[in-house]
Order: structure tokens, then sequence, then C-alpha cells
């Protein structure tokens, strides 16, 4: 995942001070686990190293046009290393975890209008900024962020991602879920 600079400062403090404990819990991290990346051209910056996995071979229906590579904080049993050592040390679970991460399929896109707020937007495959012709797209292909189609039954988003959202909530002040419920009522 790629990371803003308060992003990188807090992570880099988190490996120099827990190292040992995240190698400990099975991450065996890189000597750079923070690493610089570009992605066609979309995203560029400091990101998280990733290491070769054999995600295909692993994952009910991964998707056949992501790489066989994963985070260097995903364990061998894949949960996050940053997130078990959060609750390790008695935090919150996202304690450690960069926003993306743990907002993920969410994300937060601001407008090319400075005056108008960030949109929270759970993307469909026809808005995927990440989608290209050859390349069917990243966040509405993971399995947390594909949306049903053909009849598929399932709980609304929101209701997925309540945790997600509640948190955040109490990052920016808000009641998220209490207006999204009002909004939903309100159809």
């Amino acid at each position: 995942m790629y990371l803003d600079r308060d992003e990188v400062a807090g992570l880099a403090q988190v490996i120099d001070r827990h190292r040992t404990d995240l190698d400990a819990l099975g991450a065996d991290l890189p000597v750079q686990p923070i690493v610089t990346g570009d992605w066609r051209g979309v995203v560029s910056g400091p990101k998280t190293a990733t290491r070769p996995r054999p995600l295909s071979r692993l994952v009910a229906d991964y998707p056949a046009h992501f790489p066989d590579t994963a985070c260097v904080f995903l364990l061998p049993d894949a949960r996050c290393a940053l997130q078990k050592l959060a609750t390790d040390l008695g935090h919150h679970p996202w304690h450690f975890k960069p926003a993306t991460c743990w907002l993920h399929p969410l994300s937060i896109d601001q407008s090319d209008d400075p005056t108008s707020p960030p949109l929270l937007t759970l993307h469909h495959p026809s808005t995927d900024p990440q989608r290209f012709p050859d390349y069917d797209g990243f966040a509405s292909r993971t399995p947390c962020g594909r949306v049903r189609e053909g009849g598929e039954t399932g709980e609304p988003a929101w209701e997925v991602l309540s945790a997600e959202l509640a948190h955040l909530g109490r990052i920016g002040g808000r009641d998220l879920l209490g207006e999204i419920r009002a909004a939903s009522s309100a159809l």
C-alpha cells in the first residue's frame, strides 16, 4: 500500500521500536520494509514492500490479473503483523496500520474542486481508478471490494464495513454510521 508522509514516519517508528517483535510474529521483514514505487503513473511514492507469495494458488477466485505478491507485513497465516502487534500490546487492532490498509476497500477521494469536501468512496468496477484496458481494477476486484452481481444477495456495504466506518467517524468526530443510516432510511 502507498503511504503518506505521516504514515511513513509512524511505520518507521514502529519498525525501529518493534522489529524483533514483528519478526517473532513471523513477519521476517526485509532490511527496507518501506520502498518507493510507481504504479502506471496513477500513484507513486513510499509504499510497503512486497514479496513473492503464491496467492493465486492459495486464495479461491484470486483475480488473474493480480500478481503473486503480498505486503511484507502479511504473516504466513494471512493475518497482518501490524494488527497482531497492536492487539498484543493492548492497542486497537488498527493502531499501527496505515489508514489505506484498514479502510480498504473504501477510499477517501478529493475532488478537483478544492472547495469540495473529500468523498468517502466504495468503488464499483466502472469507477475503479486502477482499472485499465489490460488491468481489471484493484479495489473493486479484491474479495472485500467486490460488488455482488446477478441477483446475489448480501448485506449492504455500509453494514459489512461498519467497523471501519465507526473508526473513521471517531477519528473525524462524526457519526458516519448514523449519517448513513439516516440517509438510507430517507430513500
